[in-house]
């Protein structure tokens, strides 16, 4: 109702104690962003931001509803990507 186009997680929140004592932010979880995306009108895209790593956790928060991605091992993830369809291609007959 208010007219937002997109909705964001936050990307450092959710801090978690490490076994070294540090803390580290998890990030969005699956139910956050399940709730986000239930939550608003098919017309409000959902941003995750924050704990997505690598291309599974991209696939996973994609298929959440998830139009966009914020993520700092991008590179990461197309390489992993470019890894997968080449196996998967290679595989074909």
């Amino acid at each position: 109702r208010a007219g937002a186009d997109w909705v964001k997680t936050s990307s450092g929140y959710g801090f978690v104690k490490q076994a070294d004592g540090s803390y580290n932010y998890r990030g969005a979880t699956e139910h956050d962003l399940a709730l986000m995306h239930a939550s608003v009108s098919e017309k409000v895209q959902v941003k995750a931001a924050g704990g997505v790593r690598d291309l599974d956790g991209l696939i996973k928060v994609r298929d959440l509803g998830a139009t966009r991605c914020g993520a700092t091992a991008t590179a990461a993830m197309l390489d992993d990507y470019r890894r997968r369809e080449a196996a998967e291609s290679s595989a074909c007959p």
